[in-house]
């Protein structure tokens, strides 16, 4: 919403991955082409409409966390907590996530955020008040989710929300259906690239 701070943002953002002016402008052009080639394909459906709805104005719910490296670090957390141990104690002793320095406590969750894995915002929906997860595993982890207080809306109705909502749905669904067709056209592709700086950039791409 302010102008000024999105551009000390897109500043920050260039600088940190070294999108310089050509570089910037080909990322540009490169989007707005996908953009513009699966354009005809997206379909905003209303299941998505009041996800999207909810994820800004619907409720949320308080959530500690603790994350540990195996099936081993995950049991031991478990026989601390049923020997009594508060879990926000739990987390600063085993947690590896940065929420170990809070107890394990992590911003509120929405139940469509789509920054935190399915598996994890089902999981926290699923528990009642004070109970705790079984271990997880997201992305080579294990964690355990204690589930907090829920959070009202802020009140928004759906109505007064659904423009709003209808341009994060159609900009998510746009996003997958840009990243699989630049996968395809990428597969599709054979290049032989004789600097062998290149070769590995595209190799890893």
């Amino acid at each position: 919403p302010d102008p000024d701070r999105a551009v000390r943002l897109l500043g920050m953002l260039r600088d940190r991955e070294g999108l310089g002016p050509a570089r910037f402008d080909s990322l540009l052009r490169r989007n707005a082409s996908l953009r513009a080639l699966v354009g005809d394909r997206v379909v905003i459906s209303d299941a998505a409409v009041r996800a999207a709805w909810d994820r800004d104005h619907g409720p949320r719910r308080e959530a500690r966390v603790i994350v540990v490296d195996d099936l081993r670090g995950a049991r031991e957390a478990l026989r601390l907590l049923e020997a009594g141990t508060p879990f926000a104690e739990v987390a600063v002793r085993l947690s590896t996530d940065a929420s170990r320095s809070t107890g394990g406590l992590v911003d509120p969750v929405s139940r469509h955020d789509p920054s935190w894995p399915t598996s994890f915002r089902q999981a926290l929906w699923s528990l009642e008040p004070g109970e705790v997860s079984t271990p997880m595993l997201i992305d080579d982890a294990c964690v355990l989710v204690r589930c907090g207080d829920e959070l009202p809306g802020d009140g928004t109705t759906l109505e007064a929300g659904r423009a709003a909502a209808v341009e994060i749905a159609r900009t998510a669904q746009e996003r997958l259906l840009m990243d699989e067709l630049a996968r395809r056209l990428l597969d599709d592709v054979d290049v032989n690239a004789i600097d062998a700086g290149l070769k590995e950039a595209w190799g890893t791409r």
